[in-house]
Formats: C-alpha cells, sequence, structure tokens
C-alpha cells in the first residue's frame, strides 16, 4: 500500500503543482524539506565555506581559470575541460547502440526527447562521472550554489544523454511540454551542466535561455508560478513579457559546456530538430529541494568506489563526509 505521505506528495504535484499553484506548493516542499534535512544542508554549506580548497585539491587539480555564473549562467567555449574528448568518444558509442534506435512511444511526453543513458553506464563509462566530478566543473558549481550540491537523483535525473529528433514526434504542429519556456522549480538554486556531444546548429532544436535577471523581470509581468497560471509559457504571452533578442540559442561545435541555473533562467529546446541533437545534460540540486519528488520516487544511488574523493563521494551520496 502507498504511504499516506507519497500519495499526499504526489497530489500536490500533480499537473506541475498546479493545485495550489507552483509558488505555494514550493513553499510547503521547502518547510517540510528544511525540517527532515536542514542539518544535512547546513553542514554542506558549512564544509564549503571551511573546507572547499581543501575539498578541491584532494578532488584533482583544476583546469585552467574557472567558469563563474553570472546572471544565472556561464558558457565555456575552451574545450578544455577534464574528460571532454573521453566522455564525448565514449557518449559516441552510447549513441552508436541505441541512439534513434531505441523504441520511442509515438506521441509520448516529450515525444520529441528521450534519455539513452542509463544508471549503468556510469560504471561502463567511467567518463560520464569523472567529467561532471572533476575540480574544474565542481569548482564553477559550488561556488555558485555556496555549498556542496548533490548529483539529483530523482527530478531532474541526474544524468542524462539526451537525443532529441523531430523523426520521434508525429504532432509536429504546435510547440509543447519542455519546448515551451518554463522555469524548474525542483530546487533553487540549481545547476544544470550541459555539453554539446555533437555540433549543434538551428535545425537541431538548441537549447535556448533567458538570463536570470531578464527571467526576473519577466516573473511578475506572467504571474508565473501563480495559481491558475501554466508552467509551461506559448511564444505570444512569453514574448509579451521578454524582448526576442534576450534570447541565447546554445547553437555551438561539441565540447562546448553551458553552465545555468534553470530555477531562475527561462529556457525551452528540441524545437525541430531535423538533425538529431545530443548533449550530455547533469542536474545539481541542494539536499534540501523545493519539491515532493523524494516522497514519490525511490532516488537513484550513484556508484561510488573505494578510492573516491570525499568530495565526489559527497555529491554522489546524501551522506557526511570527514571534513
Amino acid at each position: 500500500m502507498t504511504p499516506v505521505s507519497s500519495r499526499i506528495a504526489s497530489w500536490l504535484m500533480a499537473s506541475h503543482m498546479q493545485r495550489l499553484g507552483i509558488r505555494r506548493t514550493r513553499s510547503a516542499a521547502i518547510a517540510y524539506n528544511r525540517f527532515r534535512r536542514g542539518a544535512r544542508d547546513e553542514y554542506r554549506e558549512k564544509a564549503y565555506r571551511e573546507h572547499f580548497d581543501e575539498l578541491i585539491a584532494e578532488n584533482g587539480q583544476a583546469v585552467g581559470q574557472a567558469n563563474v555564473i553570472r546572471d544565472g549562467w556561464a558558457l565555456d567555449t575552451s574545450h578544455t575541460l577534464p574528460g571532454i574528448t573521453d566522455l564525448i568518444s565514449e557518449s559516441e558509442e552510447i549513441i552508436a547502440q541505441r541512439g534513434l534506435k531505441a523504441t520511442k512511444k509515438p506521441d509520448s511526453y516529450r515525444a520529441f526527447f528521450q534519455n539513452i543513458a542509463r544508471p549503468e553506464d556510469t560504471e561502463t563509462y567511467p567518463s560520464i562521472l569523472n567529467f561532471v566530478l572533476s575540480s574544474s566543473v565542481l569548482t564553477t558549481v559550488c561556488r555558485y550554489m555556496q555549498s556542496i550540491p548533490m548529483l539529483s537523483g530523482t527530478l531532474p535525473p541526474g544524468i542524462r544523454l539526451a537525443e532529441s529528433s523531430a523523426s520521434f514526434d508525429t504532432k509536429q504542429s504546435a510547440y509543447r511540454d519542455s519546448q515551451l519556456f518554463h522555469l524548474d522549480y525542483y530546487s533553487d538554486p540549481m545547476v544544470y551542466v550541459i555539453l554539446l556531444l555533437r555540433d549543434v546548429t538551428a535545425k537541431s532544436g538548441p537549447f535556448c535561455w533567458v538570463s536570470a535577471s531578464e527571467s526576473a523581470a519577466a516573473v511578475p509581468k506572467l504571474k508565473y508560478w501563480e495559481k491558475g497560471r501554466p508552467y509551461r509559457l506559448l511564444d505570444e504571452p512569453f514574448y509579451a513579457a521578454v524582448e526576442p533578442q534576450s534570447v541565447r540559442e546554445l547553437s555551438y561545435p561539441k565540447g562546448t559546456v553551458l553552465f545555468i541555473d534553470p530555477s531562475r533562467c527561462f529556457h525551452c529546446g528540441s524545437r525541430g530538430a531535423v538533425i538529431p541533437r545530443y548533449q550530455m545534460m547533469y542536474g545539481f540540486s541542494p539536499v534540501c529541494r523545493s519539491d515532493f519528488s523524494e516522497l514519490m520516487m525511490k532516488p537513484l544511488r550513484y556508484h561510488v568506489k573505494s578510492g573516491d574523493s570525499r568530495l565526489r563521494r559527497m555529491v554522489l551520496r546524501d551522506h557526511h563526509a570527514e571534513v
């Protein structure tokens, strides 16, 4: 029998928190999660404040100038972040096995998008974790979040090899689902790390985003996250509040990396991907989330090796490392 807490969480989360409105539901979730896990969150913030340099040094030398997330995002076009070459190579093996071949139910949710990564891939293809847990990447993520976050185990999935293709979609007449602009409500702050695995052009349905400041200015105009207001926004009302030239596109060569806070930057993607788009997407969240997903889902547990650094273990598992 489903626990009462899970049934209540499912009721509150239904249709993107529309029963009470996203803003009210998130407030309730934050209060609940702080009660349950506030001490763990404070521990991670303290570990960042007092021991981050030590943890990073133990995790491995960061390469080059660290990316700094400003106004909700940072873009790395240097192609020098550690592990990119290996990750692109191993991802191509996964794409060759599953890309455009995996069974995709027509007209399913996000018919134009699927995640072809599997939980066991992190053991078969070590570059998946080695890239995102490198000191170069974690320095950018942790400095922005001012804490030691976790690789999300629920929503959004912490690891996705995202394949977008118009060939999956038989209803191409109107944009829908994540093709429409929205802000993620799962956690605040949070960070996506998006690595382009192949070159992306306008014909690949690039990921699009608006800066945090421009997004914040649009929220009251749109009455966004209020009860009765849609979670996904049609273009007409969205562009009544946001200047079209404010929208940026992730149309870059493979190896480009975007760091972005999707809870503060309006974003969308996978529009008209006539050339399939492939990108690795990682989701970082604090221990105290702003949703109830952990009551509804069994969190994914990532593979931890005996020789992993304290920082790496903290990002992969919800436990205290000795710091």
